[in-house]
């Protein structure tokens, strides 16, 4: 029989952990001295050792260890393992594929930077527009709140709040475009023809945030866009523009901010 201090060197593991591994009943000593306290142990706890090292190595908590020991649910908790680490290596790529797509941006001194977000369901109130540009589509803004306003004196924004826009359809230069300008509200309201009121579902997009004109915004969007391509993702829905900071809170358009977001799946 071998004392604690040979077999730990025997089995490459510190003292501490075997008597740890002792405490929690996962590797007993053969035989422990009521005298002097010693513990000992034979081959047969250094096989047992070796297993435990391997299942270890393997990334499989303790108690698990303890399970697979017994002999009990091997498969299922291996099985469960493999998807944990299939689950960790589909994060590392994303992570690294949008580290790479960092540095590549960062050669060309781009400004922006892209993460996932989920959006939750909420209620919102929505009327379509037809524009042709940001000019003409801010001034029919006040429009829509004063029309709510008179149908639902009570109606309050949601918080934190959402205010978007979203592309129904190409953007041409000197040419219209249809978009439909979107509010999350704190529960259902009066429509009319003109406004609408309804429950939208959760979704997961893509967000980039551009400071400064809506004359640039088409930068952040081909930012955007270029990296759900990248990245493997498919656009499933209608692109977003959410508005933060703009010219009702800030005099320098410089400071206006604005969140782009791309509705994706995979």
């Amino acid at each position: 029989m071998y004392r604690i201090g040979e077999f730990s060197k025997m089995g490459q593991v510190s003292i501490k952990t075997l008597r740890y591994y002792d405490e929690v009943n996962i590797l007993k000593p053969e035989e422990i001295d009521i005298v002097s306290g010693y513990r000992y142990y034979t081959t047969r706890q250094l096989v047992i050792l070796h297993e435990i090292q391997f299942y270890r190595q393997i990334g499989c908590s303790l108690q698990e260890i303890k399970q697979i020991l017994k002999d009990s649910e091997t498969m299922d908790i291996l099985i469960n393992r493999q998807k944990e680490i299939e689950e960790r290596l589909k994060e590392l790529s994303q992570q690294h594929k949008q580290i790479d797509l960092i540095l590549n941006k960062e050669k060309m001194n781009s400004k922006y930077k892209a993460i996932l977000k989920e959006i939750p369901r909420q209620i919102i109130y929505a009327k379509k527009l037809v524009v042709s540009s940001y000019d003409e589509y801010l001034d029919k803004i006040p429009q829509i709140g004063e029309k709510l306003a008179e149908l639902n004196p009570t109606l309050k924004c949601a918080t934190p709040e959402y205010c978007y826009i979203s592309y129904l359809g190409d953007i041409e230069q000197g040419k219209k475009w249809e978009v439909e300008y979107c509010e999350a509200v704190d529960r259902m309201g009066i429509g009319c023809e003109e406004i609408e009121f309804r429950e939208s579902e959760p979704i997961q997009v893509v967000s980039v945030m551009h400071k400064g004109s809506y004359n640039t915004l088409r930068l952040a969007f081909a930012y955007a866009i270029d990296w759900v391509e990248k990245n493997g993702y498919l656009m499933n829905g209608y692109p977003r523009e959410s508005y933060i900071d703009g010219i009702w809170n800030k005099e320098d358009e410089n400071e206006w901010l604005t969140e782009v977001q791309i509705p994706i799946s995979k």
